[in-house]
């Protein structure tokens, strides 16, 4: 809660969506698929479905075109919860 109290309102105001999805995409990129399923499972457990689900259209926003895109919709990832 502190993040999107605190810091988004920052990230807003200083930087235009195109700088946010190239810094989502060069964080996101950097990581391995191990760490993104983590993540992506720990949000699916903890966050509302109102959130995953915008959660999930940014990240794809940002990885347009990207090997990460590939992976979300490869791995059965939805907006609002991954697929078995």
């Amino acid at each position: 809660e502190k993040e999107e109290t605190h810091c988004m309102p920052l990230v807003v105001k200083h930087l235009s969506k195109s700088e946010i999805h190239d810094l989502v995409g060069q964080i996101m990129g950097k990581r391995s698929s191990d760490t993104m399923t983590q993540i992506l499972n720990m949000a699916v457990q903890n966050l509302s479905e109102r959130d995953r689900e915008e959660m999930v259209h940014y990240m794809k926003q940002a990885m347009v075109g990207t090997f990460f895109e590939r992976w979300l919709t490869m791995t059965g990832w939805t907006a609002t919860h991954k697929n078995k």
